[in-house]
């Protein structure tokens, strides 16, 4: 169980993903130890393979999962793809 915020899904059992694309900004304000976010999905629990997608956004998170495209990807691959902007990580969850 955990929280899992994207910009297209925070949560996905995998698949394939070409040309996906995300502008805008991605954030949770939550300070936690289970917390996904990335830029187009925030945890992926299966093999996935992203291929020709790219994120222009601001992200910010109070976990230990973020990413730029993904919070985490359990398998698979990312290919062809980029993130611009920013990333702020503010991880307070043991202060």
């Amino acid at each position: 169980l955990g929280i899992n915020v994207g910009g297209i899904a925070g949560e996905i059992n995998g698949g394939t993903f070409t040309a996906i694309t995300n502008e805008g900004s991605v954030s949770s304000d939550k300070d936690a130890v289970d917390l996904y976010l990335g830029g187009l999905f925030g945890h992926s629990k299966s093999t996935t393979t992203i291929d020709q997608s790219w994120v222009k956004s601001a992200l910010s998170s109070g976990g230990h999962y973020t990413g730029g495209l993904v919070g985490r990807l359990q398998s698979g691959e990312i290919k062809n793809s980029y993130s611009l902007g920013t990333i702020n990580a503010h991880d307070n969850y043991y202060n």
